[in-house]
């Protein structure tokens, strides 16, 4: 990314896991921000949190144009912490001590970690697919 778009002064669309994007989360988007500041716009699409906001029967999106993309900043929506979107992933520490919490640097409101949301319409309308077993027991 840094060779070949950003020392250039190129533009590139990357597809991650939103983990790997989200502004001061230690990801790529972290790490390349240091030597080139506000030079990524990191969308999230808000079908990856799985949230009572994006069910039919409640949705304030229910009027929103189905694609619809809407900044972070200064937004109802900017304004929520992570912990509103998802549950806090169980870590254990080095003492083999469980915790239920986001890292300190997720503690945000989702403004500060993302600069847009991607609407794709209500959850209940969309096709998903259980998780294989055997991935997730993969322990390699």
């Amino acid at each position: 990314m840094e060779k070949e778009v950003l020392s250039k002064h190129r533009k590139a669309l990357m597809l991650f896991g939103i983990f790997h994007l989200m502004h001061g989360m230690g990801g790529a988007v972290s790490k390349y921000e240091q030597d080139y500041p506000n030079v990524t716009f990191v969308i999230s699409e808000l079908g990856v949190f799985d949230t009572e906001l994006l069910r039919l029967s409640t949705s304030p999106f229910a009027s929103w144009p189905i694609p619809s993309l809407a900044r972070a900043k200064g937004t109802w929506l900017g304004a929520l912490e992570l912990a509103h979107f998802l549950p806090p992933p169980i870590t254990m520490d080095k003492e083999c001590n469980f915790h239920n919490e986001f890292p300190k640097e997720a503690q945000k409101q989702m403004e500060n970690l993302v600069d847009s949301f991607l609407y794709l319409g209500p959850q209940d309308l969309r096709l998903s697919e259980q998780i294989p077993a055997d991935i997730v027991l993969d322990d390699a």
